[in-house]
């Protein structure tokens, strides 16, 4: 089952790859100011990262929306808890209970100031991107720069090794 819509399903698609794509500039501007020498805290990673969360679960809810307006599964109400109950038994989730921790995650983060380390924001977008597989809105799982979830030194040495490869590259004027 996938959104019928073409342009309703273009949209939440971009709008997936928008998230998918930010999360790949935060990982250079990241890798970048850890390059320079300056001292980045791992909650500095995990705030940055958290504005990754509510983008992503807007995406889900606008997503379920557009299901439920072209009949997929009935639900008197918008809010994103009600569409996935409503969807639960109508929709091939393939892991919803995960789904809806990171609905949880998102609510603890913008209700209560929760911030989710990386990994579980990292591990949050997969499972949402598993979904859309699932739901036939992406054909496969989309490629994005994960060279940011290295820490501490070994941040550091990869940081180096890429400058080395770019460094032996011949330069063209």
């Amino acid at each position: 089952m996938t959104i019928k819509h073409p342009t309703l399903l273009a949209e939440v698609v971009d709008e997936w790859l928008g998230v998918r794509r930010l999360q790949t500039q935060i990982a250079g501007v990241l890798s970048a100011i850890y390059a320079s020498d300056f001292i980045l805290s791992l909650e500095f990673y995990n705030r940055t990262y958290a504005l990754l969360v509510p983008l992503a679960v807007s995406v889900l809810e606008r997503a379920l929306v557009g299901l439920r307006d072209e009949g997929a599964f009935a639900s008197q109400s918008s809010s994103l808890g009600a569409l996935m109950r409503a969807s639960r038994q109508h929709l091939p989730w393939k892991a919803f209970d995960r789904v809806e921790q990171v609905r949880g995650a998102r609510n603890a983060l913008v209700h209560e100031g929760h911030i989710p380390t990386y990994r579980e924001i990292f591990q949050a977008l997969d499972t949402l991107e598993d979904e859309w597989v699932a739901l036939s809105i992406l054909k496969g799982r989309t490629k994005y720069d994960t060279a940011v979830v290295l820490t501490g030194d070994d941040l550091y040495q990869e940081t180096l090794r890429l400058i080395r490869l770019q460094e032996a590259q011949p330069r063209t004027k």
